[in-house]
């Protein structure tokens, strides 16, 4: 069985695809059509906008680092058992 790898995108690539996609969209191209043309997934698409509209690549790698920081702290609070880690 062959093992999946997941592709990361830099915030410029994530910027650049969407802007990309919305123009196509704009065009008159579906979302998945859209998602097709910038070679991506129908779903990562859907997300990247759900996330990330009208952001641009500074402001992506600003919320990337955040949610990265905070991933890190929920499991420092976990680790020591604060009752707030069990809600997150």
């Amino acid at each position: 069985m062959m093992k999946r790898t997941r592709t990361t995108y830099q915030p410029e690539e994530i910027s650049e695809k969407l802007s990309r996609a919305e123009a196509c969209m704009a065009a008159g191209m579906s979302m998945a059509e859209a998602a097709d043309a910038v070679n991506v997934k129908y779903i990562t698409l859907y997300q990247w906008r759900r996330k990330f509209s009208a952001s641009g690549a500074s402001e992506i790698r600003r919320i990337k680092r955040l949610e990265v920081e905070n991933a890190r702290l929920l499991r420092l609070l976990r680790e020591f058992g604060h009752p707030a880690a069990a809600n997150a």
